[in-house]
């Protein structure tokens, strides 16, 4: 069974019918594709649909060392028996094991249980809602806090709503008259972060180089008198620019 485990590491396709067993869920890590059927008690082997053996031994040192056991190597028509065999099982065996699914295409999945039987699972369309607060004074733990979304999830549920909430002190007044005009401002001299109303989530990835910088909030700042006439002056180029001439 290790020198099956070591190809399977290495990147040969190894497939396995078996009954359901801890050991033998585990070896899906092992890169083999592992079919279940609480039923399967044969012992057969299949190695490049050319050679097939039979046998009596579990693929375990007891069986395979120490016991008495019997098998035999098939003639070319029966490993072709054989491989049909596989194929159907393949189809037809009712568990598949997987490392990883995403829960949102599954309504049930099994988990093995006491002695080596597989339980259902059922699936809970949307979980209670969670909310999350941390007060942050750096760039790097406004960072870290969104970056950190990992909480305690109930496995029974496909749909998750999680609410993360930053509260970001006022700032102090001497910084009144440096409110950002935008969604953020950056404060070189004074290594300070200001963020207004209008900073979103997406604004975060923007400021990440500024993680050693105090971070505060201000309402933004209207524009400046400048500001606001290249904006007057640019809405009305663009009415004038779309505005369909009359028709007599």
């Amino acid at each position: 069974m290790q020198e099956i485990r070591k190809n399977a590491r290495e990147g040969v396709k190894v497939k396995l019918f078996a009954p359901p067993h801890q050991d033998i869920i585990q070896l899906v890590d092992e890169g083999i594709e592992v079919f279940l059927h609480p039923y399967m008690h044969a012992k057969s082997l299949l190695v490049d649909n050319q050679e097939g053996f039979i046998f009596t031994a579990n693929l375990q040192e007891k069986g395979l060392k120490t016991g008495l056991e019997v098998g035999i190597r098939l003639a070319p028509e029966q490993v072709k028996d054989l491989m049909a065999i596989y194929g159907r099982w393949e189809r037809t065996f009712p568990y598949k094991v997987k490392r990883s699914v995403p829960i949102q295409d599954l309504d049930t999945y099994y988990k093995l249980g006491s002695q080596n039987r597989l339980e259902p699972v059922k699936l809970i369309l949307m979980g209670p809602k969670q909310t999350k607060r941390q007060k942050v004074q750096k760039v790097a733990e406004l960072v870290r806090f969104f970056a950190d979304i990992n909480t305690s999830w109930d496995d029974k549920i496909k749909k998750r709503e999680l609410e993360l909430i930053a509260m970001v002190s006022p700032a102090p007044d001497k910084y009144k008259d440096m409110a950002p005009t935008d969604s953020f401002s950056i404060l070189q001299e004074e290594k300070v972060v200001l963020i207004s109303d209008i900073f979103r989530y997406d604004d975060i990835k923007k400021i990440k180089e500024w993680e050693a910088y105090d971070i505060y909030y201000a309402k933004k700042a209207p524009p400046s008198p400048e500001n606001q006439e290249k904006k007057e002056a640019a809405d009305v180029q663009e009415g004038s620019s779309t505005t369909s001439p009359s028709q007599n």
